[in-house]
Order: C-alpha cells, then structure tokens, then sequence
C-alpha cells in the first residue's frame, strides 16, 4: 500500500502566491489561497471554506503562522462555462474564469470583485481577462493510489466542491 506523505508545515511567509494550504478557522481546518495585488508583493490570503470563504483578507500579520500546504491537490472543471463580456462584478464570488491565456477566481474585496491568476495568484487586471468563460462549478481533488494494482490505477478524491452542496 502507498502511504500519502504530506509535506512539512512551514509558515505562511515560505508560500508563494498562488498555493493552496490548510489553516485553522476557529476550531476547523480549511483550505485557502496565498494571493498578491498585481503591482505588490503585499501578501493577502482567501479562503475557500469557512465563515469568508473567497474573502480578501491580509496576510501581513498571518506572515508567521504555521500552515499545511495542499501540494497534493488538483483542479478539475465541473461542467461547461458561459461565455462572460461584462464586468468582473457580475460574477459569483468562487467562480473560475478564463480568458486571453489567463485563468483567474473571482474574490470579494469589500464590496468590490477581482479575479486573482490562478497560477501565480497575483491579482489580474478585469479588462485583460475578458471576454472569457466563467464556470461556476469545479472541484479540488487528490488522486489516491488503488492498493495492489499497477502505478498508473487510481481514483480521484473529492476535498472540495465549488459551489458547496448542501
């Protein structure tokens, strides 16, 4: 049987815009995103579970914080997109969009909306995205070797659904 290593937890300064980890929101441990404005390296941070999810919230005080990074995690799209030539603001906070080779989520800034690159996780300016498609569905998942048969068989695990069932 292969036993799934996580990697070490560091803290939230070592993470680069754009990963994924697990923090503790109250007495829960939640998945949330290292993310920067586009002309900073201000470090900001968004949930994706919990009381705010997909809430931009500083990080500067969080800097030393110890988190688990989520590098065992993969993006999958659920669904097919609509095509979206408005303003960013239309769009559900947690929305994927993609458009012009970028790939951004949909954060609530106060009463403002951005979409943060999902690669880099720098902050993406709204005209440079559209006209793209927006998927108001995906799901975050981790591949999870079948015991005793070959290395390639596997099924994926669900650990996030967007948006959350209920």
């Amino acid at each position: 049987m292969k036993v799934y290593q996580p990697t070490m937890p560091v803290a939230l300064s070592k993470l680069k815009a754009g990963d994924l980890y697990y923090t503790i929101d109250g007495d829960k441990s939640v998945l949330a995103m290292r993310v920067e404005e586009e002309a900073s390296d201000h470090p900001y941070f968004v949930r994706l579970q919990g009381e705010k999810p997909f809430q931009l919230e500083d990080g500067e005080r969080r800097l030393d914080t110890i988190v688990q990074p989520a590098t065992d995690l993969e993006c999958r799209i659920v669904g097919s997109g609509i095509t979206v030539t408005h303003p960013l603001q239309d769009l559900i906070p947690g929305s994927l969009v993609f458009g012009n080779g970028l790939s951004g989520i949909i954060i609530r800034n106060h009463q403002q909306k951005s979409a943060y690159n999902l690669v880099t996780g720098k902050g993406l300016a709204g005209a440079s995205i559209l006209p793209c498609a927006c998927y108001g569905s995906w799901k975050l998942v981790r591949k999870v070797d079948k015991p005793e048969k070959p290395v390639d068989d596997y099924h994926l695990e669900d650990v996030f659904t967007f948006p959350k069932s209920s």
